[in-house]
């Protein structure tokens, strides 16, 4: 397997960035990684919210019957701001992906033990 597909398979499987990484993009593949992060904190963070805020606006004994019920309520009065994150996440993901295939042969491949200091024997 070559280092552009190995690239692309670490930022489309592990996490965005580990591609960029492994190209030693270092900058880049933190950024990457930092984007995504964050993405899914706000995700995590505004569906908590949006479960607390609909939970408290329920009478007590429908809560613990109706779990579909909150959740169409979730989607219904928050879809637009859980799509949004979700739009952006898969736009940092396929990103990350299309960059690390792209600039896999650009860069050196990494270091392997063993290989420091030996240099590039042609």
């Amino acid at each position: 397997m070559n280092g552009k597909m190995k690239a692309a398979l670490l930022s489309g499987l592990v996490c965005p960035g580990a591609g960029q990484i492994y190209n030693r993009q270092y900058v880049k593949g933190i950024a990457l990684v930092i984007a995504a992060v964050g993405l899914i904190a706000a995700f995590i963070y505004e569906l908590w919210d949006a479960m607390v805020k609909v939970v408290a606006s329920m009478p007590p004994d429908e809560v613990m019957g109706d779990l579909f019920g909150i959740s169409h309520r979730l989607i219904e009065e928050n879809g637009a701001a859980f799509s949004g994150i979700i739009y952006a996440l898969i736009a940092v993901w396929v990103i990350a992906i299309v960059d690390a295939y792209v600039k896999g042969d650009t860069k050196s491949p990494p270091l392997r033990g063993g290989d420091e200091g030996e240099g590039n024997k042609d």
